[in-house]
């Protein structure tokens, strides 16, 4: 398909979801950079941050000159949270741009405000930000989404928590084994 429509340079991301019986289902595809805003993660595993090629394409006509990791580590492995939140309004949002001292974060992102009405009139809830972790050791990555989760506080005006769902953090344990899901 992408062959065919004559798509030589950029980058195309595919989505999904995998269902209880292990099914995948397409989501969504895009023709653009994706939006877990994984740069550094990827600078970390493959050695090139995505972003810097589009930026320095855009300014001067190719990526000559970019920055490359000349010690990519493939064994590294990722999570990132998006911090999606129900209808309400923001009145106590903190922890985020904390964990950014935790060592193995590469991402740290706060995409909302205190006093920020959240509806549900979009198709996609509101993300209150977004952080990621990247490590080898899966256990590793699971403490440290553990301990985000205990560290972000994103409640109503009543005081309820307005995150949306959380990772099973379990699961972080089987995703890179054979049969995972």
């Amino acid at each position: 398909m992408i062959r065919g429509i004559g798509v030589q340079n950029g980058t195309i991301f595919f989505s999904g979801f995998v269902n209880n019986r292990g099914k995948f289902r397409f989501f969504e595809c895009g023709f653009r950079l994706w939006g877990e805003q994984e740069f550094d993660y990827d600078f970390q595993k493959v050695g090139i941050n995505y972003l810097d090629v589009y930026l320095h394409h855009a300014f001067y006509g190719n990526a000559h000159g970019i920055a490359l990791n000349d010690n990519p580590n493939s064994k590294l492995k990722g999570v990132s949270l998006n911090l999606y939140v129900i209808g309400g309004t923001i009145s106590k949002l903190q922890g985020i741009q904390e964990l950014a001292d935790n060592k193995d974060c590469f991402l740290s992102l706060v995409d909302s405000y205190v006093g920020q009405k959240c509806t549900f009139e979009n198709a996609i809830l509101t993300k209150a930000g977004l952080v990621g972790f990247a490590n080898e050791d899966p256990s590793q990555l699971k403490h440290d989404v553990d301990n985000a989760y205990e560290s972000i506080v994103i409640e109503d005006e009543n005081g309820n928590s307005m995150l949306y769902d959380k990772l099973d953090t379990c699961r972080i344990l089987r995703w890179w084994e054979k049969d995972g899901l």
